[in-house]
C-alpha cells in the first residue's frame, strides 16, 4: 500500500481517518527498515505496529477488494485467523 492508495481509502471511507493515520505510521515504519534505518525505530514500535496491523485486517477484511475489486492479487489475501 502506498500513500495515494492510503489516502483514497480514507477519503472512500473504508476506513476512519484514525486509521489512515496509523497505517501512515506503518509505512514509515516499514520504511526505515527497508532503508536501513534501523535507530529510527523501536523493538516496541515494531511490537504495537504488528499489534495494530492484526487489530485493523481483523476489523478490516475485505478491504483491499473493495478497493481492487478485479485485482490478480484478491487470491493472496490471507483471512486474519491465519496469521
Amino acid at each position: 500500500m502506498n500513500k495515494v492508495v492510503n489516502a483514497d481509502l480514507a477519503g472512500a471511507r473504508v476506513y476512519s481517518s484514525l486509521d489512515q493515520k496509523n497505517v501512515t505510521a506503518w509505512l514509515g515504519l516499514r520504511n526505515d527498515a527497508a532503508h536501513g534505518h534501523y535507530n529510527e525505530y523501536t523493538g516496541e514500535q515494531v511490537a504495537l505496529m504488528l499489534q495494530g496491523v492484526r487489530d485493523f485486517i481483523t476489523r478490516h477484511p475485505a478491504c483491499y477488494r473493495s478497493y481492487f475489486p478485479s485485482s490478480s492479487h484478491v487470491g493472496e489475501l490471507k483471512p486474519p485467523e491465519l496469521l
